[in-house]
């Protein structure tokens, strides 16, 4: 069965004329709401961002998210060329889409392959210094050595993760493994985000948290529609969305810019820390959208009836068009 892709041109003219809109990885009519298509990366975007150091510093990627990820969708969608979409990665320094999900932000299932995530997580050793100084009391030693757990089973699952395309079983034993274990390290940083919030935290710090979370979530997700387990996958998708929601919905700049404080040297300039909080905050908001329609994908995914594997791959090997839409339900493949 051919997958009923798209390319964001098609929409060009709809979005020029405020008909359309995107939320998350979905685009909707104004008027009514109907979904016209999901948005999915490919492995063309990948490579963009790799060709133009796009991740070589997550933290600097979602503080320069000012602009949003929304504002530079409507700039891609004038000219869907890889080149024209290079040229725009280099003006806005790729935000969220090396950071948050996904992906381009992590649009729709992740395209880039679990051995490149591995490669892309960053030297983080000084950081999980940082955030072992900022423990304060006896229990949190504990805090820390569970961190840097949570950091190494991360990367192992990632390899386990990549093996797994080269299983006899097809990957199936090693991917219902990598679901099970993802489960208690996504815990690992979902309670230290709470705390970073809550208690203060730096501006390095809370965005490492967030960006091992992210990919926790993606990772796991992607696992799911490797394994043909869309329902499952589509659960789950809605308990994640629930968990970043009530993570980060009542988070402010106001407040943000307070928690940085208590870690930032004497003289850091308040409006400065109040500048990278309005940014990060909206690249929150952005997390947020993508894993709320997430769910849609999946059972989007589910009823092609196709393999989980040919759609992972088919995005992977795309040579061209950095973004597709894939056709909601209802229009033919």
């Amino acid at each position: 069965m051919t997958i009923p892709f798209e390319i964001p041109a098609r929409f060009a003219a709809q979005l020029d004329l405020g008909q359309i809109e995107r939320f998350g990885t979905i685009l909707k009519e104004v008027g009514t709401g109907r979904i016209v298509g999901h948005l999915q990366e490919t492995g063309a975007l990948q490579a963009v961002l790799t060709q133009s150091g796009a991740f070589a510093n997550p933290v600097s990627a979602l503080v320069n998210a000012a602009s949003g990820l929304g504002a530079n969708f409507q700039l891609y969608r004038l000219d869907n060329k890889v080149d024209a979409l290079r040229s725009m990665m280099g003006g806005i320094q790729s935000m969220q889409i090396a950071n948050l999900a996904l992906a381009g932000l992590g649009i729709g299932v992740s395209a880039l392959g679990f051995a490149l995530v591995k490669s892309r997580l960053d030297d983080i050793s000084g950081k999980l210094d940082e955030l072992a100084s900022e423990i304060r009391s006896g229990f949190q030693d504990q805090r820390a050595r569970a961190l840097r757990e949570a950091e190494a089973n991360l990367r192992g699952e990632l390899d386990n993760a990549a093996e797994g395309w080269h299983a006899r079983d097809g990957g199936r034993e090693t991917w219902s493994h990598v679901v099970k274990a993802l489960s208690s390290i996504e815990n690992v940083y979902v309670g230290e985000i709470g705390h970073a919030i809550t208690e203060g935290s730096s501006v390095d710090n809370l965005t490492y948290l967030v960006d091992r979370y992210r990919v926790a979530v993606a990772t796991k997700t992607e696992c799911y529609v490797l394994l043909d387990e869309f329902a499952q996958g589509q659960a789950y998708a809605e308990t994640a969305a629930g968990r970043t929601t009530e993570i980060f919905q009542h988070l402010n700049p106001v407040a943000l810019t307070a928690g940085f404080a208590k870690t930032a040297p004497a003289d850091a300039r308040p409006l400065k820390l109040l500048s990278t909080s309005r940014a990060i905050c909206l690249g929150l908001r952005e997390l947020q959208d993508l894993h709320a329609t997430a769910p849609l994908l999946l059972r989007r995914i589910g009823s092609l009836e196709i393999r989980g594997r040919d759609y992972v791959e088919r995005l992977k090997h795309e040579p061209q068009e950095p973004l597709l839409v894939l056709s909601p339900e209802g229009q033919p493949a």
